[in-house]
Parts: C-alpha cells; sequence; structure tokens
C-alpha cells in the first residue's frame, strides 16, 4: 500500500510535520534510525521555546514531543532509510526492513557532524572517542572528558557533563563563539577551559592522551563538538517535486528548536497542499 506521506526523521522537526500530517487525514509514517527527539536530547537546557517559562532540558522536551505525537496517533518505525528514488507517481523508500512508497516525503533528517582531522582520532572512535554528549555512559563518576570546540554545543556539553558527575575540559582553537550565557555558566562552575590546537590524539591506559601546542591532557573521553552540516545524503541534487525538506537539514547555521518545529509545520502544509491538488485531479 502507499502512503499517502513518509516523514524521515523524529527530531522536533519530523515529529511536528507528522503530528500535523495525521491531524489532517493523510497517512502517515515516521522513520527514525535512533530515537525520537534528534540532537535536542542533547541539550542541556532550552530556554528560548516558547510555553516553558523556566526551561527544561532538551530530552524532556523532546519526549514530550514523543508523547503528543504518540497520543495524536504518529506511526513511528525504527530502521534507517538507506535510498529515496522515484517509482511512478510515488516515491519509493528502501529501509533495513524493506521498501515503502509514498506519495510524498517530508525530510527531516537534521545534521551530521563536520569531518575533523586529528591525526590519532581514528583508532579511538567507537571507543573514548564520541560526537555526542547522549554517547558517553550516564554516570560518568568523576571522570575527565575532553570537549573539542568552542560553540554552543561545547559549552552545552560541558554542563550536561557535570550534571552527571563529570569533569570537563573545554579545548577551543580560537576564541569561544558560544552564546554568553553559557560562557558564563561554564565559569560559573569553574569549568576548565584550554585555548589551543590539538595536534593529535592516543590511547593512554584506559583513557586517552591529547596533545595540545600548550601541553598534554589526559583524561577518560574526549567528546568532538567541532561544527554539523546537513545531512542530504538521501537527496541528488535539489529536492524533487514532492519532496520536502525541513528543520536542520534546510536552516543552515539556524539551528534551533523553534525554526525546527514552524519548517516540520510548513513542509506538512505545503505536501497536504500537493496531496489534495493531486485529490481534486482525480
Amino acid at each position: 500500500m502507499t502512503m499517502d506521506c513518509a516523514v524521515v526523521g523524529a527530531g522536533p522537526a519530523g515529529l511536528a510535520a507528522a503530528i500535523q500530517m495525521t491531524r489532517m487525514g493523510w497517512e502517515t509514517e515516521v522513520f527514525e534510525r535512533d530515537a525520537p527527539g534528534g540532537l535536542l536530547r542533547e541539550a542541556f537546557l532550552v530556554e528560548n521555546y516558547p510555553g516553558f517559562p523556566g526551561g527544561l532540558p532538551g530530552s524532556r522536551l523532546a519526549s514530550l514531543m514523543a508523547e503528543q505525537a504518540a497520543v495524536i496517533g504518529v506511526r513511528v518505525r525504527y530502521g534507517e532509510v538507506l535510498t529515496l528514488s522515484r517509482s511512478r507517481e510515488c516515491f519509493s523508500l528502501r529501509s533495513e526492513d524493506g521498501e515503502t512508497e509514498a506519495r510524498t516525503v517530508i525530510l527531516a533528517t537534521g545534521t551530521r557532524p563536520c569531518s575533523v582531522d586529528i591525526p590519532g582520532l581514528q583508532d579511538l572512535q567507537g571507543g573514548v572517542a564520541v560526537r555526542g554528549v547522549s554517547s558517553l555512559p550516564e554516570g560518568l563518576g568523576g571522570m575527565d572528558v575532553i570537549i573539542i570546540g568552542g560553540g554552543d554545543a561545547a559549552f552545552d556539553y560541558a554542563l550536561t557533563i557535570l550534571r552527571r558527575g563529570g569533569t570537563p575540559i573545554i579545548v577551543h582553537r580560537s576564541e569561544p563563539s558560544a552564546l554568553g550565557l553559557l560562557v558564563q555558566r561554564t565559569r560559573e562552575k569553574c569549568v576548565r577551559t584550554l585555548q589551543a590546537h590539538v595536534k593529535s590524539l592516543e590511547m593512554c591506559g584506559e583513557g586517552l592522551r591529547a596533545v595540545t601546542e600548550a601541553g598534554d591532557i589526559t583524561a577518560h573521553h574526549v567528546l568532538l563538538a567541532c561544527g554539523r552540516e546537513p545531512e542530504t545524503g538521501l537527496m541528488d541534487g535539489a529536492a524533487p517535486p514532492g519532496v520536502f525538506l525541513a528543520g536542520d537539514v534546510a536552516n543552515g547555521w539556524k539551528r534551533q528548536t523553534t525554526m525546527a518545529v514552524g519548517g516540520g509545520m510548513s513542509a506538512a502544509m505545503d505536501a497536504d497542499r500537493m496531496l489534495s491538488h493531486q485529490e481534486d485531479a482525480r
């Protein structure tokens, strides 16, 4: 059976789009390779999402969004979409559990980490080197974590690591570009920061050693926060008619939950208009 809309990605944009499509009566399914919420689950505290005056942890907001989607009746299929292609008058999505056809597609695939060229990093990935705070142990119990990066994510991750009982060490090559409020909060918590270039990473006992131009640092883990880029792997060039982009995959550097939700709603309204026109033409 061909569904009306396939939504790829269950972050804020994908969930918002799927909620609206389901409310409008279109047969909709969401494909998610991990867990609902996307990068929102990594945020220490979301303070600029309307309706929550005191702010709330990103993981909590993500859970509320997923709960709302479930109440509305949104269906989520877990597994990665491997290919997207045009098939007759619809689209074919090949996922880990087979082929699915849909009349429209909303791509809310978010972003992926930018590639980082640090000698020794490849040998540590999948072990002590991670690219998201959710990949660290929940209870860090005094473990040292080197965070490489100077943007919002790096300083936000530091606060999460503190909350989990770890000790963050932020290493940034140039002046921090993070929101001043985040920098201030890490300073108030006496988070160690070091402006230096990381020359290499290497195993050291059960942890690692970061060799920097300002001296060596040993830690249990290293967390990379070196920027992100749109996850456009399912597209070959521009999106064809019937495929709509939503959220961080389309927003460039403007990666905010409020904008992702708005983008998801906009994509759903565009898909609704196309589907309605197709129905009227029959």
